[in-house]
């Protein structure tokens, strides 16, 4: 889901489940976050993303990741 708050702003958020065929392994989950702000030829992003059962493993840790990147258009 992606939504536009005006010309230079905009939010989004994904999930996704994977379902895994043998009994032994548990349902992976991946969801994240991210905005991105555009001022002129200047785009700022920031994002935060998590995985739990990491490869349909429940012993394993879970997984986050986040990070802002800049970049310019010329």
């Amino acid at each position: 889901v992606s939504f536009a708050i005006n010309d230079n702003l905009s939010v989004s958020y994904a999930q996704l489940e994977t379902e895994f065929a043998e009994s032994t392994k548990v349902d992976e989950t991946v969801s994240g976050i991210g905005v991105a702000y555009t001022s002129g030829s200047m785009t700022v992003k920031a994002y935060s993303g998590k995985t739990e059962n990491d490869n349909g493993s429940s012993s394993s840790a879970d997984v986050e990741a986040n990070g802002i990147t800049v970049s310019f258009s010329f």
